[in-house]
Parts: C-alpha cells; sequence; structure tokens
C-alpha cells in the first residue's frame, strides 16, 4: 500500500511540475525576468512533502507534519489555528503567508499581463521579478529555521508548562541495521519486575517518588540526587502502546516534576522502562523498528534511556541504542549498566 501512495505521488508530482511550468510559459513567456522567479516558486507551491522535514535520502523524524502535542513546532505555536491535513497550502504560519503571498502575484500577474500594453508589462516584468525573489528568500529563511527549530526541540520536548516530556519524541527511524536495538529473552511477569525494581531502588537509595494511574495506564517513579546530578526511573504498564499511553507517562512525570524538581538546574537523568502487555504495529513502527534514541546534550543537560518489556509472543527487554556516538554516550552507558544492574540482564542471554 505504501507503495502504491508513493508512486501516486510522484506521478502526481511530474503531472504538476508539468503543468506549472507550461502556465510558467504561457504567462511570462515575454517576461524572462518574471518566468525565472516564477519557474522557482515551484518548490514553495508544491503540495508534495512542503511539511516534510529532510537529512540525507530519509526522514529525519515521523512527526513532522503532526499537528499534536508530540510535535514541537504545534507546541510552540508555529502551526496556523485552522490548521488540517486537507490544506492546500503549508500549516506553519511563514510558510503559509509567503505561498499566499507566491499566489497572489501569480493573480496580480494574470491581470497584468490582460490589460496592460507591451511597455509597461516590460517594466512589470523586473516587478513581478523581484516580488518572487523576496518571497523566495524568505520562504526558504522560514523552512530552514523550522527545520533547524524542530531538529533542536525535538531532542528535548517541552510542554506548555515548559516542563520536559521525555516519552515524547524518544526514537527516531532507521534502515540502517547498524543502529539495530540490542534485546534479551526476558521470562519476567510485571508483578516480578516491579518488586525486583522496589527492591534495588532501595538499596540503591532511590527515593519513592509515588504510583499513578490513569485508564489503563499505571506508573511508579523513584528518584535520587547526588551531587552532579537527579537520576530518576520511571516504571511504566500499559496494554498497548499509543502515542495518548505515552502522553498520559508524560502528564505523570510532569507532576513528579512539579512536586519534586520544580527549580532544578541540575543535570537529569532519565531511567523509562515500558512493561507493554501486547506489541502492536504502531510499538513496532515507532520504538522497536531499527530505532535509537535522540536525546540533547547542553549546560543543563537532559538524557533519557528507554526501555521497552515485551509480554506477548517471546518476552524480552529491547533497549534502544543510543543516536549519536558523542552526545550523551557517557551518561547512556551509566544508564545501559544501572538497568543492566536493575533487571539482571548480565545473567541473560543478549540476542543475536
Amino acid at each position: 500500500m505504501e507503495i502504491l501512495v508513493s508512486a501516486g505521488m510522484i506521478i502526481f508530482a511530474i503531472a504538476f511540475f508539468y503543468l506549472y511550468v507550461l502556465a510558467s510559459a504561457i504567462l511570462f513567456c515575454d517576461a524572462p525576468v518574471s518566468l525565472i522567479g516564477a519557474l522557482f516558486s515551484f518548490f514553495c507551491l508544491c503540495p508534495i512533502g512542503r511539511h516534510k522535514i529532510h537529512i540525507g535520502r530519509e526522514m529525519k523524524y515521523r512527526w513532522a507534519d503532526c499537528i499534536s502535542e508530540v510535535n514541537p513546532l504545534y507546541v510552540a505555536g508555529f502551526f496556523r489555528k485552522n490548521a488540517s491535513d486537507k490544506n492546500i497550502l503549508s500549516n506553519l504560519k511563514g510558510k503559509f503567508y509567503c505561498e499566499t503571498a507566491l499566489c497572489g502575484i501569480w493573480a496580480i500577474a494574470f491581470i497584468c499581463k490582460i490589460y496592460m500594453n507591451a511597455n509597461i508589462w516590460k517594466i512589470c516584468d523586473y516587478i513581478f521579478g523581484g516580488c518572487f525573489v523576496v518571497v523566495e528568500v524568505v520562504w526558504c529563511y522560514y523552512a530552514l529555521y523550522y527545520k533547524w527549530y524542530y531538529n533542536e526541540a525535538f531532542r528535548y520536548t517541552e510542554g506548555p508548562d515548559h516542563i520536559w516530556k521525555p516519552f515524547s519524541n524518544i526514537a527516531e527511524y532507521s534502515r540502517n541495521p547498524q543502529f539495530a536495538s540490542s534485546y534479551y529473552y526476558y521470562r519476567v511477569p510485571f508483578e516480578e519486575i516491579k518488586n525486583k525494581i522496589e527492591q534495588e531502588c532501595t538499596s540503591q537509595q532511590y527515593i519513592f517518588a509515588g504510583a499513578y494511574s490513569k485508564k489503563e495506564v499505571h506508573s511508579i517513579i523513584y528518584w535520587k540526587k547526588t551531587e552532579k546530578s537527579v537520576e530518576i526511573l520511571q516504571l511504566g504498564q500499559m496494554q498497548k502502546y499509543s502515542e495518548e499511553n505515552m502522553q498520559i507517562l508524560n502528564e505523570f512525570f510532569a507532576h513528579f516534576w512539579k512536586q519534586e524538581l520544580s527549580a532544578e538546574k541540575q543535570k537529569v537523568k532519565v531511567i523509562a522502562i515500558l512493561c507493554i502487555e501486547n506489541a502492536n504495529r504502531e510499538l513496532r513502527r515507532h520504538l522497536l523498528s531499527l530505532c535509537y534514541v535522540d536525546q540533547k546534550d547542553g549546560e543543563q543537560g537532559r538524557y533519557r534511556f528507554p526501555v521497552v518489556i515485551l509480554h506477548q509472543e517471546e518476552p524480552q527487554v529491547q533497549i534502544l541504542p543510543l543516536y549519536s556516538k558523542w552526545r550523551g554516550k557517557k551518561e547512556y552507558d551509566e544508564m545501559k549498566e544501572e538497568v543492566s544492574s536493575i533487571l539482571g540482564l548480565s545473567t541473560t542471554r543478549e540476542e543475536e
């Protein structure tokens, strides 16, 4: 199905390009400056892949078009209020205004072509050409800015209350086998896992922060503060993976943050253990499909370490590898060693 959709989009893009060039040639056949500007505006107006954010040959993240709290661009207010997937023009404000302006230039040029004489039209050629160039430069600025902001904010997603949402945008999709997740056979019921974590956290001086429950999502949070950082372990249980359930875990985390760490400026490391009873397509697509963790490392570093425990079919623990070989590698290795100690993964056999 995805192949058919991609083929259809390619055919549509080719047809759109052909009609666009034909219309430009007819309208601006005697206005070379405007013709060049009009042809370049195709890249701004083409409805195929206008919002997608690409790095190299693959889409950097899957949520670039998502009109919800999981998209940093949406949280920051860069989307139009009436944005929807059915819009012809961009949902992003800056690009939308530029694309609207380009359509306006086209309309005004068409009217001038009909009613103006040849001498005045030659003067208008430079005016319309200049307008095309200015608007296209502004459009490129917005496009680059949104890409930069999205890539930076994706690694550190905040809600409207400016509290970190560590369960949003955890993983990045990749077809590169070198980023394959490591996983272990792990036939342990949830109650045993919960009891084991409770014992290990107690022995390692973690403080019990509370248990939370909403719908079919349950969560327990432990934390401890050291001289240089705050370490948090959040155990979440759900019947099946969904973005809604992940947002519920974010709510639990935000409640804990307000209660305990509202003014915290230290480095924060979060170990997120997700116990999922039933695997589904969304889980495999978003977390287990050769994904890896992206996280932000800065002056007030935030690090997360997602661990997925599946109880269905072949019970296993799956650890997502680190996005970068340099950014946050030390913290990632430390958290992986701690999880291995807590869950006893060193005594299990890793899947080849």
